[in-house]
């Protein structure tokens, strides 16, 4: 019998902290239409790395009952949304495979059959956003304003020493309405990639030993 997609209600909806493996491990029976982990209000903030691979590990068990099942991460604001969303589809994604593998869904024998992975209900613009200011915490991006004199040649000047550096360049833009600048200097705004915080900082200190101001924006 070839499983096709059908309405399922949500009349009772069960909240279970993803920290506390007994009570996950409760939930696996309970008669409710679904069961959510919660990895944002339900989990302090060093204890949540350890909740998402536990919640992640649990999806992926055997011994759940027929619910719904879901995972609450955390606000897109927080620098653990973007492990949230990755590590537990990652870690999860045996759960949908695992029905297929087992014989309990049957894949019908002459369409295409996908077995979906999902993030939620995160758009791919969001995720992006997401993973930009995940890379930001991690000091893997690093975005910087500093000035120069508005003669030919400066920037490129500029550009060298980021370049000796080892920092990648992922934006530049000339800021001409900076209130702190000469009538003869421009200021520039930067997007940079770099390896981590040490060499973040490593940019840092090249650009002011070469007599460029770095103030992060």
């Amino acid at each position: 019998m070839v499983v096709e997609n059908a309405y399922r209600p949500r009349r009772t909806c069960l909240s279970v902290p993803g920290s506390n493996p007994k009570m996950i491990e409760k939930a696996k029976n309970l008669p409710a239409d679904e069961v959510f982990l919660d990895l944002e209000d339900a989990v302090a903030p060093d204890a949540k790395a350890e909740a998402r691979t536990q919640v992640a590990v649990a999806l992926a068990e055997p011994g759940w009952a027929d619910q719904l099942r879901g995972v609450r991460v955390n606000d897109w604001t927080t620098p653990w949304t973007y492990a949230d969303v990755i590590e537990v589809v990652e870690g999860a994604g045996a759960a949908a495979l695992a029905p297929v593998l087992s014989g309990q869904v049957e894949l019908h024998p002459e369409r295409a059959n996908v077995i979906v992975l999902s993030g939620g209900n995160v758009d791919i613009g969001l995720l992006a956003t997401i993973a930009g200011r995940q890379e930001t915490v991690q000091g893997r991006r690093l975005r910087l304003v500093t000035k120069v004199s508005d003669r030919p040649g400066n920037l490129a000047r500029l550009l060298a020493t980021i370049a000796e550096a080892k920092a990648n360049l992922i934006t530049v833009e000339h800021v001409r309405e900076w209130a702190q600048l000469d009538v003869h200097e421009t200021g520039i705004e930067l997007t940079l990639e770099t390896r981590g915080k040490e060499h973040a900082e490593a940019v840092r200190d090249a650009l002011r030993r070469a007599g460029y101001e770095a103030n992060d924006t």
